[in-house]
């Protein structure tokens, strides 16, 4: 898990008609440099249906930078992204520390990668298992993503 535990929780696999699926593309919001939100987007292999799309998680209001769909047959094996942590002070005068996601890339087992997605740099974390590929993502978002958790499925067994 990524991030802090400010935000609504997320749950993708909820999704309605979710059964088999697996993340198989993202689409990027925000404004200039500044990726503000993230919809994730889901196939199965078992239907030609197309991808089932998340909520958009983040802001709302933000347009869209980038979308990118990798092909049915492929499977991601890696993300990587950005954390950064933002400090601030409330009108009583608490230190707050709030997390938030600001870049997300993923691998596939074909070898493409799609583009980073990158806004203001901070921590850069990495997350792969061998015999694993992406299942679905939980977290939590308010203005902007807080916070990730990918979910794996193994290869052998997917569904």
């Amino acid at each position: 898990m990524f991030g802090g535990t400010s935000g609504d929780y997320f749950d993708d696999s909820s999704l309605p008609d979710f059964t088999c699926h697996h993340l198989s593309g993202i689409a990027a919001y925000g404004h200039d440099d500044s990726m503000e939100s993230y919809q994730f987007l889901y196939s199965s292999d078992d239907d030609d249906q197309n991808p089932i799309e998340s909520q958009i998680h983040g802001n709302q209001n933000s347009i869209i930078i980038k979308k990118f769909e990798f092909d049915k047959d492929e499977n991601l094996d890696t993300v990587e992204g950005q954390l950064i942590n933002e400090y601030s002070v409330s009108p009583n005068g608490t230190n707050l520390t709030t997390s938030r996601i600001t870049g997300l890339q993923f691998f596939s087992t074909k070898g493409r990668a799609s583009p980073s997605y990158n806004g203001r740099l901070g921590q850069t974390f990495t997350e792969k298992f061998d015999g694993y590929i992406l299942g679905y993502v939980t977290g939590r978002s308010n203005h902007h993503i807080t916070q990730l958790q990918f979910f794996w499925y193994r290869t052998e067994n997917k569904c």
